[in-house]
């Protein structure tokens, strides 16, 4: 197994892992016992597509930007992932077969194709005569279904005539562009619209033998439906020279019509049986509804959550009242009155991504976690239901958690690029706290002082060490001596609050005595590796743990002045993310590993994996990837552990925290 650096593990490293409103979760197993791993919550997903059973739209299908299918046969009451034979590649569209709709098509960002013709059970690879470019849109001839199209972003639109056995290119007059959405003219379908990134508006007449730029040059067309009853009628996005529109055209894409102007739209929605009903959803602005045909638009707000951009929309073609929005971050949501109100529709929608979790010391009961794109969620009842905490908090990106030791109510927040947020209801309302620090502050590490807490520390990338002297109102900068500023952890001496551990992006260990005054870098024998945890003994300061991105764990029990290599029972070349001391009895700790956790009973001597598995069959062929970890410390105790694919628990049982 070897293991790359890359930006895109960025998400995966420097996870600070802290002890101390739509309802969005609940267990999908509630049959909880001591070693044994349920999923916990909260419930969401980044969501790209979403389409609807044509025969029985109480049936529904989504695809997330981890590479999930998940299905509803309820309305979106429960769902359950139909993912087995995915590659986990960011689902970018997914169409049902409208003849046979036990047959799906899926295409992903890496440049497959896959189908299904179980209504999702499984999935199969079809990928054959296509180059790897990304996969943007497919859609399906409706006369002849075994004609598929897809428009690949760089390498034009590939056309099937076998079910997606086997694909051929057919970019005469189009060329290898970027093409961001395909249209089949429902009553002629040998008339194709493609719909590109910077090119215009092009057009088949031939099933996409030739291609004509018809309109648009020169612009970013990022939507496209047709009127079905009167398919020379269009309506389309764009984006780029000519800023966020929805444009109409009556002469079939020849001449087009400014409807609308302001935010940029993503996705739109018609309601087919009755086309003059429009749905945009927007990047910033949530979902707008138009009922004359683009005339006039409204703004639909009242359940919708604020600054999560709407990426799907499908509309119930029986009961056109009732609208889909699927959302970047908190999965999707449901109105059934024409888009006036609207709720969360997630229950079973295991795919928000835990960076970073804190408990409650003071109040058990109560866990955070903290999410890549979705905000603050809480658990008021030890991980049973989780709900969105994110009113004022602006940068939904998360990447450390922290919880005043001795005023609980106070929560702080870093996120990656707006700094620190500050909360002093717990959670209830956030407040920028990032006075001082650098503009766009990417937060690597957040802690504080754990006799006086309102001496704070945060690690900002690239920018060094800054620290507070009052709960966050004001920030400086703490850099003398420091000679790496990307500085990946932070630990803090609980005997010697002053004394302070900075982990640097392959620059070894920094120290101070003086609170931040000046800093020494520590001689040892670490490898020149990205340190990415930081752990002290509680109990015995002297002793350490740095965790490695590929050489495991490291102890030192003389403040780093040398290290020793503890991996006895954890998997070669394993990249650490987080590291956890029992406070109860420290030769208990706990390392987070990508692909599991592990814990070791005698100071990192040996190691075992936790007992239970991190994958079953509600999750398929997946393997959700740890972030985090936290126990509250209680009996009995449980082990909370953030995941890829949201919090998932063990009840550790009395006694079980510090004993083999």
């Amino acid at each position: 197994m070897i293991f790359n650096k890359s930006k895109m593990d960025y998400f995966f490293r420097g996870v600070t892992t802290v002890l101390g409103a739509v309802l969005v979760s609940g267990p999908w197993e509630t049959s909880v016992g001591e070693g044994k791993w349920y999923s916990s919550g909260p419930f969401g997903a980044v969501v790209s597509a979403l389409v609807l059973d044509p025969i029985d739209s109480k049936t529904i299908y989504l695809g997330t930007s981890q590479g999930s299918v998940f299905k509803t046969t309820n309305e979106g009451t429960h769902w359950e992932r139909s993912s087995y034979g995915l590659s986990g590649s960011s689902i970018e569209t997914l169409t049902i077969d409208p003849s046979t709709a036990e047959i799906l098509y899926a295409g992903t960002v890496s440049g497959s194709v896959f189908k299904s013709s179980n209504a999702g059970k499984n999935w199969i690879l079809r990928s054959s005569g296509l180059l790897g470019h990304p996969i943007k849109t497919l859609v399906i001839n409706p006369s002849k279904p075994s004609t598929v199209y897809v428009g690949t972003f760089g390498g034009g639109i590939f056309k099937s005539k076998n079910g997606g056995k086997s694909w051929g290119p057919i970019n005469i007059g189009l060329g290898a562009r970027q093409v961001e959405v395909l249209a089949v003219d429902p009553l002629k379908p040998r008339i194709l619209y493609a719909g590109t990134h910077g090119g215009g508006l092009f057009k088949s007449l031939n099933s996409g033998k030739k291609w004509s730029q018809i309109s648009l040059a020169n612009t970013w067309v990022t939507g496209l439906v047709i009127d079905p009853f009167k398919p020379s009628t269009l309506f389309s996005t764009t984006d780029g020279n000519l800023g966020g529109m929805v444009l109409k055209s009556l002469d079939a894409g020849k001449n087009w019509k400014v409807m609308q102007k302001g935010p940029v739209v993503v996705t739109l929605g018609m309601d087919m049986s009755n086309p003059a009903i429009l749905f945009a959803g927007t990047l910033t602005q949530g979902l707008l509804k138009t009922t004359d045909g683009g005339t006039q638009w409204d703004s639909l707000e009242e359940g919708l959550p604020s600054l999560f951009p709407i990426r799907a929309l499908v509309i119930d073609p029986v009961n056109g009242s009732k609208i889909y929005a699927g959302t970047a971050g908190l999965g999707v949501f449901l109105s059934a009155d024409d888009g006036t109100r609207w709720k969360s529709s997630n229950s079973g929608l295991t795919e928000v991504i835990v960076q970073t979790l804190a408990v409650d010391r003071a109040n058990p009961e109560i866990a955070y976690a903290g999410s890549q794109s979705a905000g603050i969620f809480k658990t008021s009842d030890r991980g049973l239901n989780w709900i969105g905490v994110n009113k004022g908090l602006t940068d939904k990106r998360v990447e450390a958690l922290l919880i005043d030791s001795l005023h609980t109510e106070k929560v702080y927040a870093g996120t990656f690029g707006s700094g620190v947020f500050k909360s002093e209801d717990r959670g209830q309302s956030w407040t920028p706290a990032r006075n001082g620090l650098p503009p766009l502050s990417i937060i690597k590490s957040l802690l504080a002082d754990p006799a006086k807490p309102t001496i704070l520390y945060t690690a900002v990338d690239g920018e060094g060490i800054f620290k507070s002297i009052n709960s966050g109102s004001s920030w400086n900068a703490i850099n003398e001596g420091l000679s790496q500023k990307n500085v990946l952890a932070l630990a803090i001496d609980p005997v010697t609050p002053n004394k302070l551990y900075a982990a640097s992006d392959g620059s070894g260990i920094f120290r101070t005595i003086d609170g931040g005054e000046n800093w020494d870098q520590i001689p040892q024998s670490l490898p020149n590796n990205l340190i990415d945890a930081l752990a002290i003994d509680p109990s015995s300061p002297n002793i350490l743990y740095a965790g490695t991105f590929g050489e495991g764990v490291f102890k030192s029990t003389n403040e780093g002045a040398t290290w020793s290599a503890i991996n006895q029972g954890l998997p070669d070349f394993s990249v650490v993310r987080a590291l956890l001391i029992d406070p109860s009895g420290s030769s208990t700790v706990y390392a987070v590993l990508q692909h599991g956790l592990f814990r070791s009973h005698d100071g990192g001597a040996s190691w075992l994996t936790i007992d239970g598995p991190l994958t079953n069959q509600a999750l398929d062929n997946f393997d959700p990837q740890l972030r985090a970890v936290a126990i509250n410390f209680t009996k009995p105790a449980d082990l909370y552990s953030g995941t890829s694919m949201g919090v998932i628990k063990m009840s550790l049982g009395a006694g079980l925290l510090s004993q083999p």
